[in-house]
């Protein structure tokens, strides 16, 4: 399809203008030629020679604003009535500026986002706005910059500029948007992802069952990523229940992890948060009174953090820490996160003990009676045990069957059919088995007493 020709249909052509030219000065002198006998007569000859310029200047100045000035004008203010529609009703911030970086417009979305008025901002510098050095890069691709408001904040904001040859001078036109909203919500889904991840990355390493010490740092290093913060600690409640030793952490000067102790006493954030069975954050302990600063966290000029219980047999094993240097918000899914790690520890560090517990002991040593009294004495720990299971088996066997699906993919398809059916009966024997489990994390009746 042909594109509609841009040029108005009242152009005026060389011809057409001539011809104007012509009725409005030829026409009025050849007249006043024919008529000046007898005006000359009449009115005399010096006065006729007054009289004609002045008659032709009249006529031709008349001619001239109606044919040619007055429609040029009218033109001209519905072209600049439409340029000021077009920037009034932009989303997007639009200004523009000449050479030396002045503002010359300034539409309405832009004194929405910056706060100034345009008849407050025009002929001004636009470093009040952007950084000065951008008129000088030219962005012709968006690239993102900082805004200044009236009011002195900033925020992130995606620029494109290109540069106009208007006549002999040079115009740039800015076009702005603010991406404070979409930069956030990119951070919060990758902090959201990071968090996930690292769930997942201790929960294999918890089903793996391997060192518990390699386990506690692994959680504190993942804490401190998945949680943005600087500093974070595995404390572990010592006997009396008077103070926290640091078993495990990350950012803590040499020397300190293991040895360490900090007061478990309800005045302080972990103390509080062990007493109280839940999250406790502070965002900025200058502004939040209710926790005293242990020396371990005021030599390192730890100034907030977010803490959690890491559950245990009987009490809660200890808390689960992170600290940054500066004042922050810690979010409710920070405290999410931080709790799903401690429930993942909680339950390797009560498998650990009931292996080494298992170890010191042999089978005959064993009492039944006493054995159902630790799985029914705790039915936190037998939770625990539960989800491990339910979560950690049926991702284990399909390990197994993928491990298969590769071996027979290679070609070694040798006793795979033996293996798929003892695959599929553990499956079978798991489903049965998963609700009698479920069933262990209720309380069970005490016992009658023994008769003597």
């Amino acid at each position: 399809m042909d594109r509609p020709d841009p040029t108005p249909a009242t152009a005026w052509s060389p011809l057409r203008f001539a011809l104007v030219l012509l009725a409005m000065v030829f026409l009025p002198q050849a007249l006043l030629g024919l008529a000046a006998p007898a005006l000359a007569a009449e009115v005399g000859r010096g006065t006729l020679l007054l009289l004609a310029p002045l008659v032709v200047t009249m006529a031709c100045g008349i001619a001239m604003w109606r044919v040619v000035v007055r429609p040029l004008c009218e033109a001209a203010r519905a072209e600049r009535a439409k340029y000021d529609a077009v920037l009034a009703s932009a989303g997007d911030c639009l200004f523009t500026t000449d050479e030396d970086g002045h503002l010359q417009s300034f539409n309405a979305a832009a004194e929405r986002l910056f706060g100034y008025r345009a008849d407050e901002v025009l002929g001004r510098d636009v470093g009040v706005l952007l950084p000065a050095s951008t008129l000088e890069a030219g962005l012709l691709e968006p690239e993102e910059v900082v805004g200044r408001r009236r009011d002195g904040t900033t925020f992130r904001a995606e620029l494109s500029l290109s540069g106009v040859e208007v006549g002999e001078a040079r115009v740039f036109v800015g076009i702005l948007r603010d991406v404070t909203d979409r930069r956030q919500a990119e951070q919060w889904l990758h902090a959201r992802a990071r968090q996930q991840s690292a769930i997942a990355t201790l929960g294999q390493e918890a089903l793996a069952g391997g060192d518990l010490e390699a386990l506690l740092a692994t959680a504190a290093s993942l804490a401190a990523i998945g949680a943005g913060g600087s500093h974070a600690a595995v404390l572990e409640l010592q006997p009396g229940g008077k103070a926290f030793r640091l078993r495990a952490g990350v950012g803590w000067n040499d020397g300190l992890v293991g040895r360490t102790t900090v007061s478990a006493r309800s005045e302080m954030q972990a103390g509080f948060a062990l007493v109280s069975g839940r999250a406790v954050t502070v965002d900025d302990v200058s502004k939040d009174r209710r926790f005293g600063s242990p020396p371990l966290l005021r030599d390192h000029a730890l100034v907030s953090g977010a803490t959690v219980v890491i559950p245990g047999m009987h009490t809660s094993w200890g808390v689960l820490a992170v600290h940054a240097t500066e004042p922050r918000t810690w979010s409710e899914e920070d405290t999410h996160f931080l709790q799903a790690l401690a429930s993942v520890l909680a339950t390797a560090i009560a498998r650990a003990r009931a292996e080494a517990s298992a170890g010191r002991r042999t089978a005959g040593d064993l009492d039944p009676a006493a054995l159902l009294d630790d799985v029914t004495g705790d039915t936190t720990r037998v939770a625990h045990m539960v989800e491990l299971f339910r979560s950690g088996a049926p991702r284990l066997v399909a390990r197994i069957r993928d491990e298969m699906l590769r071996r027979g993919a290679d070609g070694h398809t040798h006793d795979l059919a033996e293996a798929e059916a003892a695959l599929h009966a553990l499956e079978q024997d798991l489903a049965r088995l998963a609700p009698t489990l479920a069933t262990l994390a209720v309380p069970l009746p005490p016992r009658p007493a023994e008769r003597e």
